[in-house]
């Protein structure tokens, strides 16, 4: 209401200079305001990216890679984890399928906790199996 009252007043006394100034006032906000738009959409597609990325990384290694800023590849010394069930095919056959489920679900959930507990990165689940790395790139 100021505002419209400063230009009101401003118009009565013939004060075009005034109004000229408040003109430009108003297309720097405006461009104020579509830069921060821009960046509020660019940030969007990092975030997207990220997520995309994430889906074929694992999320520590993302972290890790994003916090470092680095993304080169070097070559490293490693351990390879696998690790399936035993007999998991005629252990399932006398299973429901919701036994089932429950039983890999808990072993997975169980292996994935062992494995970051000891610095290792769970790269992917295989049927019953578990595919890891230690070694890189966390450390």
């Amino acid at each position: 209401l100021r505002r419209l009252a400063d230009d009101m007043r401003d118009i009565v006394k013939f004060n075009v200079a005034a109004l000229q100034d408040e003109e430009e006032e108003e297309e720097q906000a405006l461009e104020h305001i579509a830069e921060i738009d821009r960046l509020r959409e660019k940030f969007k597609s990092m975030k997207k990216a990220i997520r995309s990325w994430a889906k074929y990384v694992p999320m520590p290694v993302v972290e890790l890679l994003l916090q470092v800023g680095e993304t080169g590849v070097r070559e490293a010394d490693v351990t390879i984890f696998f690790s399936d069930i035993a007999s998991f095919t005629s252990i399932v056959e006398k299973l429901d399928p919701e036994q089932s489920l429950w039983l890999l679900s808990r072993y997975f959930q169980d292996m994935s906790k062992v494995i970051d507990d000891h610095k290792g990165i769970v790269i992917e689940f295989i049927g019953d199996a578990i595919l890891a790395v230690y070694g890189s790139p966390i450390q």
